[in-house]
């Protein structure tokens, strides 16, 4: 693989001063910067390659000499990163960004890494620390009176109480996030869609599937085709949670073809989140309308390299694994792995209390009056399983007490 350009007369500066007030740095970071925006259209081993070693030369530099084009680079380096499944690679770059920020009193880029790192955490499972910087980030954009930044923490805590798996906190902070994005002038669209986007699966796993499916629609409303890596990527997360408010309305012509359409993003834009994404519903749609044992496998596949490799998709793929065993009448299954759904999601401790106190001020009509339990939906789920199991076993003991009063009556 050929060292891009821009990256060897970096290390070529670097080999003759790590100070970021050397002469000709500015115009080589300039250079990174524009570079960088052309890069991250495309998800290759190539450009993962370029970011990982862009940041990796940033962080040896010293001062707060061009801070600006610094940061910046930092920030795509990250962002790239972590949308492409290298995130333990972003953690240093993004600490580094803070510590640059603060050293240069630039309050917004602060803040925008704060939510950088959160998003980081929450990535490696952490929801604690994900927190504590998703508030850090807040308390900045209040302070600055950024909408765009408080729209972008409001919809991260919605992803973080979410992938917890409690559902009634996610829907108010998403509700928040659009109330500031259709009242901001302009109205900020685009952050709305991505709260609507939580909303669906939030509503989804709370067996509300007629507001799960409006949800989903709006987050994907009016959205042109992917043309880069970063729009295919986000596009591939909002698809997966219409997939999912379709089935479960019985909708699945519909369904396959919103399949196809992430199948095809992610062999132009592969990203192994994503592809993980689009393996579980195309499992789930294959049980449902095509080969059961095929979408089995596929979705045994996604549960074991989620668990192992991309611990934010486990939940999802567990859930669907649990739902193609009860289609294809394997109950014991089913409740097995449902049962572990639930010892996943009950090891996962959080804070609440943002979130309790924007349900008691809710005045969105999110949600519903009565506020659902969390984890009633899976509970009722595995009741039913496990009386389908029980029902299962009674039969299977009635039959071989008559095949044994048979053969003792022969």
């Amino acid at each position: 693989m050929s060292v891009d350009p821009v990256i060897r007369e970096l290390a070529d500066a670097l080999s003759k001063s790590h100070v970021a007030s050397s002469p000709g740095l500015s115009a080589i970071l300039a250079k990174a910067v524009a570079r960088s925006s052309e890069v991250e259209k495309v998800s290759t081993k190539e450009s993962t390659a370029f970011f990982r070693q862009l940041g990796r030369d940033l962080v040896q530099l010293k001062g707060t000499a061009n801070a600006k084009e610094r940061i910046e680079c930092l920030f795509r380096a990250c962002a790239y990163l972590w949308l492409h499944g290298e995130g333990q690679e972003a953690f240093g770059f993004a600490g580094h960004a803070v510590a640059l920020a603060t050293s240069t009193n630039r309050l917004s880029d602060i803040r925008r890494f704060h939510t950088v790192l959160g998003s980081l955490y929450l990535e490696a499972g952490d929801h604690g620390l994900a927190l504590q910087s998703y508030l850090r980030s807040l308390e900045i954009a209040n302070k600055l009176e950024d909408p765009l930044g408080s729209c972008a923490v409001w919809n991260n805590l919605s992803a973080l109480y979410l992938d917890a798996g409690l559902y009634t906190e996610s829907i108010p902070c998403g509700a928040r996030c659009i109330q500031i994005a259709v009242s901001s002038d302009p109205p900020l669209s685009d952050m709305a869609q991505r709260a609507n986007n939580n909303i669906a699966l939030a509503k989804f796993r709370l067996a509300d599937y007629e507001g799960a499916l409006a949800a989903a629609r709006r987050a994907v409303h009016g959205l042109p085709e992917p043309k880069v890596a970063s729009e295919a990527l986000a596009r591939i997360l909002r698809e997966e949670h219409l997939v999912l408010a379709l089935i479960a309305l019985g909708q699945f012509h519909e369904a396959s073809e919103r399949v196809e359409f992430m199948n095809r993003l992610a062999r132009e834009f592969p990203a192994p989140r994503q592809q993980l994404v689009v393996e579980t519903v195309t499992g789930l749609i294959e049980v449902l309308v095509g080969d059961a044992q095929k979408g089995i496998d596929i979705l045994e596949r996604a549960v074991h390299i989620a668990h192992t490799k991309v611990p934010m998709v486990y939940s999802d793929a567990l859930a669907a694994l649990a739902h193609a065993y009860d289609e294809t009448g394997d109950c014991e299954r089913a409740l097995e792995v449902t049962r572990r759904h639930l010892r996943h999601l009950e090891m996962i401790r959080i804070d609440t209390k943002i979130a309790r106190m924007l349900s008691s001020e809710d005045r969105t009509g999110e949600l519903p009056n009565v506020v659902p339990s969390n984890k009633g939906e899976i509970r009722r789920v595995e009741a039913e399983l496990h009386a389908k199991v029980l029902q299962r076993d009674l039969a299977r003991s009635r039959q071989e007490m008559l095949e044994r009063m048979a053969v003792a009556a022969d």
